[in-house]
């Protein structure tokens, strides 16, 4: 079943542009109401949807963070990259969202066990994420990483990230990637 719309407009100088193209496979939508802080519920076309959560190593209230997950996608001159390339754009092996709270903190609990804080300010940071899949309590050692990052910068990240998730509707088993630019 297909989606019809008609556009007009009451200046003839005017025409509509075509949605056709947008709205040709709306059977391949997927509704649900299942994200909260939305009263209603909304739907996405995954042809047409982002599924990049986007962070970049010039903004500074995200830089470190960035670094990071930059360093444990691609490597660094001392440090090979992870070796599964979870969530790195065009490798194809996307991270996988996970909203149950307890696998939530079995990954925190797993990636920053050993962690010692080098004083106020400083906190954990894990990647792959620990609301995905992916996260140190399913993968094991030596499949993730972790770094001393400043809380303030690892807070806005992930308040970026749950963001990215309302938006774009990504919900419990959706697929994105972790895009890091300059």
């Amino acid at each position: 079943m297909g989606l019809n719309i008609t556009l007009s407009t009451t200046n003839s100088d005017l025409s509509p542009p075509s949605l056709t193209a947008l709205y040709s496979s709306a059977e391949n939508q997927r509704c649900d109401s299942t994200l909260r802080n939305f009263a209603e519920g909304g739907c996405v076309n995954p042809d047409f949807s982002s599924n990049y959560y986007t962070l970049s190593l010039s903004d500074p209230s995200v830089q470190t963070v960035a670094q990071h997950i930059y360093d444990a996608e691609y490597g660094t001159s001392t440090t090979p990259p992870l070796p599964d390339q979870f969530g790195v754009p065009g490798a194809n092996n996307p991270l996988i969202r996970d909203t149950n709270q307890a696998d939530i903190d079995a990954n925190r609990k797993a990636s920053c066990a050993g962690f010692v804080s080098n004083g106020p300010g400083d906190s954990c940071d894990e990647y792959p994420f620990a609301s995905t899949y992916q996260g140190a309590a399913f993968v094991g050692p030596g499949r993730y990483s972790t770094a001393h990052v400043p809380s303030d910068q690892n807070k806005q990240a992930g308040s970026d990230r749950n963001g990215f998730f309302l938006t774009q509707r990504i919900i419990n088993g959706d697929p994105f990637y972790a895009l890091i630019t300059t």
